[in-house]
């Protein structure tokens, strides 16, 4: 970061630049990655956990797939995916863009969860990062949630990473301050995965950082508001983030 400065950021029509240091802090901090650093034990689980994994698994068959093969259903994944996110922030999504990631996914470990219809019911995609590995999507049809999908696909993540122990660690990335889901929670609660704890810091292009200023002291009315305004709700996620950047000063 000594090369980026704020004017850099204002010369070249970038927001912000943001990184984290103190990785792993023993310290509980307001920021932190997901991940899982220890061996997955299915058996050491509580009987009523072992159970959803288990039934999970045998509602669906989930294998590592060339997503080129499965654009039309990896597709049909997201819309119906989408349809369960909060209209503040549900995405929009077509055909050819689904096209266009299948090609990068390729390149990446993309895994499908099968029904014993053989109907794809849900997608997740590994990023190899040589020393851990980026859980960095993950995707399934809603009606399936209660069959057990996310328990399946998770589960045999885990298996995956047991079989290939060259890695560190898997993450299912930074804390969500955008998309208010109950995900990581699950994965800690089920799987094992756990918070490591670090320090948010964010660099301002210097007219964001006027604007951030100004806007801060009605971070209240702007999480009011953004409730029924999508605008005003992506607003009010970047006063949130400043608002825990602070909590480290």
């Amino acid at each position: 970061m000594d090369k980026i400065t704020p004017w850099y950021l204002l010369k070249n029509n970038l927001l912000l630049a943001r990184w984290i240091d103190c990785w792993d802090s023993t310290k509980e901090t307001e920021w932190w990655h997901c991940i899982k650093d220890d061996a997955y034990e299915i058996d050491s689980l509580k009987a009523k956990r072992r159970y959803e994994i288990k039934r999970g698994s045998k509602n669906f068959n989930v294998r590592i797939i060339n997503p080129e093969k499965y654009t039309k259903e990896i597709y049909e994944v997201f819309c119906q995916a989408y349809t369960d996110y909060p209209i503040l922030y549900r995405p929009t999504i077509t055909i050819e863009q689904i096209v266009n990631a299948c090609i990068s996914w390729k390149k990446n470990i993309f895994i499908g969860g099968f029904n014993h219809n053989n109907e794809l019911c849900g997608c997740a995609v590994l990023i190899d990062d040589k020393d851990y590995v980026d859980f960095s999507m993950l995707r399934i049809k809603p009606e399936f949630q209660h069959d057990g999908i996310n328990f399946a696909i998770v589960n045999f993540i885990c298996d995956w990473m047991m079989q290939h122990k060259r890695y560190i660690y898997i993450t299912d990335g930074e804390r969500n301050i955008r998309h208010i889901t109950a995900f990581q929670d699950f994965l800690i609660k089920y799987f094992g995965f756990r918070k490591a704890y670090c320090r948010l810091n964010i660099m301002y292009n210097p007219l964001v950082k006027i604007l951030i200023l100004g806007m801060f002291p009605f971070k209240a009315l702007f999480a009011r508001i953004g409730n029924q305004n999508t605008l005003v709700y992506n607003f009010y996620c970047l006063l949130k983030q400043e608002e825990i950047r602070r909590s480290f000063l």
